[in-house]
């Protein structure tokens, strides 16, 4: 495994704490800097969450948009059996659930709850 894809004891990697240092400016350069350097897009933390469902939960559209391009899996769910999309509508974070739609995540799949992310977001208040 290479160092720059190297997790820590709760799955973390360096791409996922460029994403939580939640400035999405630096987390921006950050992630597309490591990408570069082949960091690994698709790995998930012990709680089974990727980059991209961080990107979702702390709204960084940008970095959702790198992730993307660097063909991270739109539709992989974690533990609790949330995608990206369903991370974006349970932390109200509508920049990044445009992007996630934008992209082509499939809003049909059914969420860790046994709901559809359509129906969490018909409930939502933006």
């Amino acid at each position: 495994m290479c160092v720059i894809c190297m997790q820590d004891c709760n799955g973390s990697t360096a791409l996922m704490f460029a994403i939580k240092n939640k400035s999405s400016t630096a987390s921006a350069y950050a992630v597309r800097t490591l990408i570069r350097c082949d960091a690994d897009v698709q790995l998930a933390d012990s709680q089974g969450r990727t980059a991209l469902h961080w990107a979702a939960q702390y709204n960084q559209p940008e970095v959702i948009d790198i992730l993307v391009a660097a063909n991270a899996n739109l539709d992989v769910t974690d533990n609790q059996g949330d995608t990206a999309y369903v991370t974006a509508i349970k932390s109200n974070s509508p920049d990044a659930l445009q992007r996630l739609i934008d992209a082509g995540c499939d809003r049909t799949l059914i969420d860790g709850l046994m709901g559809t992310a359509v129906s969490l977001a018909a409930v939502k208040v933006w």
